[in-house]
């Protein structure tokens, strides 16, 4: 009775269609009726009554819907419902596969019209992630509220989003599916429609104020012709990206899609069109960048936070900053008279205040602290000269995948480490060999991309540096590993401390380091 054909570019959603062929009338009286009413808001959306045998009719957009055939005394012949992965399109099947993935995911729906069809609604309502929930026009936004009041993992906002967040004329009309800032978008659909000035907020500001700049891990975006000014106006400076982004690209001409797919390629997302939508997802390795140190050495802390700034890709590989006590959210930074705030997607790990012979248990809880299957480890004084490059990066840990490698130590070999045994390898990364580290000093506190549960399975409590790396290699040795060393002079070696004093590196290099950033901050370079 009952069909459902599943979706196609022409129909994302599919299309629901009843047809009434034989009817026992011994046990069913005729005429019929169809029904198609939403799960969301209860809401009959689509009805149809009188129908006989021979008659058929379609319904197109069945998402989050429950669809009956009744007879005359409302005995039920048939019914369908929804079912995400048995019934929905690539989008809605990404999505909700990745959201039990990430499951308590934080994001932000933008154009939710009144909260009863998208990708992001079972995954809300599963209570599976958190979203806050943005609609603009005033009918939607109560109904909106009446549909998710309950719903304690999501968050409405009633705003307007901009690019910018200036004042603008928006334009409605009484169904509310194509309101939008764009008034030749909402005119390609409906004569019927009025001006409104609003107040808007810009995308940027919004994931600020729901304090996700550092914790926006899905944006959904359904802004009827302005999708791709939104995303292109996210500031990598200011946020992180977002892991996950779907957006409307129905409404985009052809070379508004090339120029919002260039830009989403050349911040590392892979894009793919499903319908109506195209999804963007993040590619990057499964490696966090951890800094590592103690608050009796904070006077080496901004040249790192400087030099952070100008090399490393916080987007690309999020960055831990693991000291004892002191917040580095209450630092202000003198850089020769300019104020200096270290960037807010540093995520700062306290491990407590300890003497020099809790040094490895601060290393374990700052290890144990970090999400991802990779760590690259820093020291303080160990501030950058140059970038890696997220291509090397990425094909380090492609390589560090491939065979298995626990390590893979990043600095050049200098002459004062003489305990480093190396061999060369086949293996070649970015047009360079690899080396083997055999025995001597396997436990560095040099730059190493460490595979997480390796480290720690070599730590013990209550060692100092120095035992740390000494005995740490000796328990290396007696197990089997698989540790490497990449050669490249990318940061200050030695570093720029000496025994907790200013080393010569730090005479060289620090007035460099405190002109370029006193620069940026004063003529706003950046």
């Amino acid at each position: 009775m009952i069909h459902f054909s599943h979706p196609t570019d022409e129909n994302p959603y599919g299309i629901l269609s009843a047809t009434i062929e034989s009817i026992d009338t011994s046990i069913y009286t005729l005429p019929l009726s169809f029904e198609v009413k939403n799960c969301v808001d209860g809401q009959i959306k689509w009805s149809i009554s009188d129908m006989y045998e021979g008659h058929w009719f379609k319904y197109l957009e069945p998402c989050n819907s429950i669809a009956t055939i009744k007879d005359k005394n409302n005995k039920i012949v048939d019914t369908w419902e929804w079912d995400t992965i048995l019934h929905g399109d690539l989008s809605h099947k990404h999505f909700l596969d990745w959201c039990l993935k990430n499951k308590g995911s934080k994001g932000i729906a933008i154009g939710t019209h009144d909260g009863s069809t998208g990708e992001w609604v079972i995954p809300v309502r599963d209570g599976i992630i958190e979203a806050f929930l943005v609609e603009a026009s005033d009918k939607q936004f109560e109904e909106l509220s009446k549909n998710y009041s309950n719903i304690n993992n999501s968050h409405l906002i009633k705003s307007l989003i901009t690019k910018d967040g200036l004042d603008c004329t928006f334009f409605e009309s009484p169904e509310g599916f194509t309101n939008s800032i764009d008034k030749e978008h909402i005119a390609k659909h409906t004569d019927n429609f009025v001006s409104v000035s609003k107040k808007s907020v810009s995308l940027n500001d919004l994931i600020i104020q729901c304090g996700l700049e550092k914790d926006l891990k899905w944006l959904h975006l359904d802004v009827e012709g302005i999708d791709d000014e939104l995303i292109m106006s996210l500031d990598d400076k200011k946020i992180n990206l977002p892991e996950l982004i779907i957006y409307e690209s129905l409404n985009l001409n052809d070379e508004r899609k090339k120029k919002i797919i260039k830009w989403l390629e050349n911040k590392s997302y892979i894009c793919v069109q499903s319908g109506w939508n195209t999804i963007a997802t993040l590619i990057r390795p499964d490696v966090s960048l951890l800094i590592h140190t103690c608050d009796e050495y904070e006077k080496f802390w901004n040249g790192m936070f400087y030099t952070l700034d100008s090399y490393w890709d916080y987007n690309y590989i999020p960055v831990y900053f693991a000291n004892e006590e002191k917040l580095i959210s209450d630092i202000v930074i003198d850089c020769k008279g300019s104020e200096y705030y270290p960037d807010k997607r540093i995520t700062q790990i306290l491990t407590g205040k300890t003497d020099k012979n809790g040094f490895s248990d601060r290393f374990i809880k700052s290890v144990e602290s970090i999400p991802s299957k990779y760590l690259i480890y820093l020291q303080e004084d160990m501030w950058l000269k140059r970038s890696l490059g997220n291509d090397l990066l990425n094909d380090l840990i492609k390589f560090m995948d491939n065979v298995n490698a626990d390590s893979v130590r990043i600095h050049s070999k200098l002459w004062y480490y003489d305990s480093y045994e190396l061999e060369p390898t086949e293996y070649i990364v970015h047009g360079q060999r690899m080396l083997k580290s055999t025995s001597g000093c396997l436990l560095s506190h040099n730059a190493t991309i460490w595979r997480k549960d390796y480290i720690l399975k070599h730590q013990r409590n209550g060692e100092d540096p120095w035992t740390n790396e000494n005995e740490g290699s000796n328990r290396m040795s007696l197990d089997n590993n698989n540790n490497y060393h990449y050669n490249i002079h990318w940061y200050c070696q030695p570093g720029v401390s000496d025994m907790g004093e200013y080393s010569q590196e730090h005479l060289v290099y620090s007035h460099i380091v405190d002109e370029m950033k006193s620069m940026e901050l004063k003529l706003k370079l950046k």
